[in-house]
Protein backbone atom coordinates (compact mmCIF):
# COMPACT_ATOMS: atom_id res chain seq x y z
CA UNK A 1 0.00 0.00 0.00
CA UNK A 2 1.29 3.36 -0.88
CA UNK A 3 0.92 6.38 1.28
CA UNK A 4 0.14 9.59 -0.40
CA UNK A 5 0.29 13.00 1.27
CA UNK A 6 -3.49 13.34 1.47
CA UNK A 7 -3.96 10.02 3.31
CA UNK A 8 -1.16 10.75 5.77
CA UNK A 9 -2.49 14.24 6.43
CA UNK A 10 -5.99 12.92 7.06
CA UNK A 11 -4.67 10.20 9.36
CA UNK A 12 -2.47 12.60 11.33
CA UNK A 13 -5.25 15.18 11.68
CA UNK A 14 -7.53 12.52 13.17
CA UNK A 15 -4.99 11.07 15.60
CA UNK A 16 -3.06 14.11 16.80
CA UNK A 17 -4.40 17.53 17.70
CA UNK A 18 -3.04 20.62 16.22
CA UNK A 19 -0.34 22.34 18.27
CA UNK A 20 -1.85 24.52 21.03
CA UNK A 21 -5.25 22.85 20.75
CA UNK A 22 -6.73 20.27 23.10
CA UNK A 23 -7.75 16.95 21.64
CA UNK A 24 -11.47 16.47 21.34
CA UNK A 25 -13.00 13.93 23.62
CA UNK A 26 -15.76 11.73 22.38
CA UNK A 27 -19.03 12.88 23.94
CA UNK A 28 -20.72 10.23 26.09
CA UNK A 29 -24.11 9.13 25.07
CA UNK A 30 -26.82 10.26 27.48
CA UNK A 31 -27.97 7.51 29.84
CA UNK A 32 -31.54 6.30 29.65
CA UNK A 33 -33.92 8.03 32.06
CA UNK A 34 -34.17 4.99 34.35
CA UNK A 35 -30.39 4.82 34.85
CA UNK A 36 -29.86 8.50 35.51
CA UNK A 37 -29.22 9.33 39.15
CA UNK A 38 -31.77 11.50 40.86
CA UNK A 39 -30.75 15.12 41.26
CA UNK A 40 -29.02 15.71 44.61
CA UNK A 41 -30.82 17.85 47.12
CA UNK A 42 -28.93 20.16 49.39
CA UNK A 43 -29.12 19.49 53.11
CA UNK A 44 -30.63 22.29 55.06
CA UNK A 45 -29.07 23.48 58.31
CA UNK A 46 -32.30 22.79 60.15
CA UNK A 47 -32.40 19.18 58.94
CA UNK A 48 -28.76 18.58 59.94
CA UNK A 49 -29.37 20.15 63.37
CA UNK A 50 -32.45 17.98 63.86
CA UNK A 51 -30.54 14.80 62.97
CA UNK A 52 -27.70 15.74 65.33
CA UNK A 53 -30.20 16.46 68.14
CA UNK A 54 -31.94 13.11 67.55
CA UNK A 55 -28.64 11.26 67.61
CA UNK A 56 -27.64 13.04 70.84
CA UNK A 57 -31.00 12.15 72.43
CA UNK A 58 -30.69 8.53 71.33
CA UNK A 59 -27.16 8.34 72.75
CA UNK A 60 -28.33 9.90 76.04
CA UNK A 61 -31.20 7.41 76.35
CA UNK A 62 -28.81 4.54 75.61
CA UNK A 63 -26.40 5.65 78.35
CA UNK A 64 -29.30 5.99 80.81
CA UNK A 65 -30.49 2.51 79.82
CA UNK A 66 -27.02 1.06 80.47
CA UNK A 67 -26.84 2.75 83.89
CA UNK A 68 -30.34 1.55 84.82
CA UNK A 69 -29.43 -1.98 83.76
CA UNK A 70 -26.31 -1.85 85.93
CA UNK A 71 -28.43 -0.67 88.90
CA UNK A 72 -30.93 -3.50 88.38
CA UNK A 73 -28.07 -5.99 88.17
CA UNK A 74 -26.64 -4.69 91.47
CA UNK A 75 -30.07 -5.03 93.13
CA UNK A 76 -30.42 -8.56 91.77
CA UNK A 77 -27.02 -9.58 93.10
CA UNK A 78 -27.90 -8.11 96.52
CA UNK A 79 -31.19 -10.06 96.51
CA UNK A 80 -29.31 -13.26 95.60
CA UNK A 81 -26.90 -12.69 98.53
CA UNK A 82 -29.85 -12.11 100.90
CA UNK A 83 -31.57 -15.24 99.57
CA UNK A 84 -28.45 -17.34 100.16
CA UNK A 85 -28.05 -15.88 103.67
CA UNK A 86 -31.70 -16.70 104.50
CA UNK A 87 -31.35 -20.25 103.13
CA UNK A 88 -28.29 -20.84 105.29
CA UNK A 89 -30.09 -19.43 108.37
CA UNK A 90 -33.15 -21.62 107.64
CA UNK A 91 -30.97 -24.74 107.32
CA UNK A 92 -29.15 -23.90 110.58
CA UNK A 93 -32.41 -23.36 112.52
CA UNK A 94 -33.99 -26.47 111.00
CA UNK A 95 -30.95 -28.50 112.04
CA UNK A 96 -31.18 -27.16 115.61
CA UNK A 97 -34.89 -28.02 115.74
CA UNK A 98 -34.32 -31.49 114.28
CA UNK A 99 -31.62 -32.15 116.87
CA UNK A 100 -34.09 -31.06 119.59
CA UNK A 101 -36.94 -33.32 118.47
CA UNK A 102 -35.02 -36.12 116.75
CA UNK A 103 -35.34 -39.83 117.60
CA UNK A 104 -32.32 -39.82 119.93
CA UNK A 105 -33.87 -37.11 122.12
CA UNK A 106 -37.29 -38.77 122.07
CA UNK A 107 -35.85 -42.15 123.16
CA UNK A 108 -33.90 -40.54 126.01
CA UNK A 109 -36.99 -38.67 127.26
CA UNK A 110 -39.15 -41.79 126.97
CA UNK A 111 -36.62 -43.78 129.00
CA UNK A 112 -36.60 -41.00 131.62
CA UNK A 113 -40.38 -41.34 131.88
CA UNK A 114 -40.02 -45.08 132.49
CA UNK A 115 -41.11 -46.37 129.09
CA UNK A 116 -39.40 -49.47 127.73
CA UNK A 117 -38.35 -50.08 124.18
CA UNK A 118 -39.96 -53.13 122.52
CA UNK A 119 -40.73 -54.64 119.15
CA UNK A 120 -44.48 -54.97 119.62
CA UNK A 121 -46.84 -52.13 119.02
CA UNK A 122 -49.10 -51.29 121.88
CA UNK A 123 -52.59 -49.86 121.86
CA UNK A 124 -53.10 -46.31 120.62
CA UNK A 125 -52.66 -43.76 123.37
CA UNK A 126 -55.26 -40.99 123.34
CA UNK A 127 -54.35 -37.77 125.12
CA UNK A 128 -57.25 -35.81 126.51
CA UNK A 129 -57.04 -32.09 126.28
Amino acid sequence: MEWDAKTVKTWVSRSAPEPGRRPERPQPRPAPEALRPAPRRRLSTLRVALVVALLAAAFTFYIKHVQATADVLAELQQAERDNLRLHLKYNRLKGERDRGVGPGVVYRRAKALGLEEGLQYGPTVVVAE
